[in-house]
């Protein structure tokens, strides 16, 4: 297991402000945790800005606020698109948002995930494949208040 902590980065006076909450995960969670854009915590939408390891085991991810800024174009959709859903799951799981030219809607899986570990491997890839259609994988985000990884996908044609 390994100890993982997220804390609240002010950028402008660049230091931590407080710990905003800390967990014991296995090392596939560990992963998930620091492949994702951001998380939510406590409805709370947090971008990532930098994460680090210690050499006693304990992780570090480093957030503020999410602002539609911390993604052109469509930053200010995601935070709407994400929390207007409340449902919860058990286990770690995906769900899939996609662009429709206006907004982000809820839509099939691309592909199948069981646990953590599927999940990791899905973000470490900016495009998906299923069949003959593309998909890019615009933002991502765990929100740690529904047990949820939460991708945001547009459809490109190549």
């Amino acid at each position: 297991m390994h100890t993982i902590s997220y804390q609240d980065w002010d950028e402008s006076s660049q230091r931590v402000v407080r710990t905003l909450k800390q967990y014991s995960v296995d090392t596939d969670e560990l992963f998930v945790r620091k492949l994702v854009n951001a998380t939510v915590i406590q409805n709370r939408l947090l971008h990532h800005s930098s994460h680090e390891s210690e050499d006693t085991g304990v992780h570090h991810i480093y957030a503020a606020s999410f602002q539609p800024s911390d993604l052109d174009f469509y930053g200010a959709d995601i935070k709407p698109a994400l929390l207007e859903r409340c449902d919860r799951s058990v286990f770690l799981e995906t769900e899939f948002l996609y662009w429709n030219g206006r907004t982000f809607e809820l839509g099939e899986g691309l592909f199948p995930t069981h646990g953590s570990q599927d999940i990791a491997r899905l973000l470490l890839d900016h495009y998906l494949v299923k069949q003959t259609r593309t998909f890019e994988s615009l933002y991502s985000v765990l929100d740690d208040d529904r047990n949820k990884v939460v991708l945001f996908m547009k459809e490109v044609h190549v």
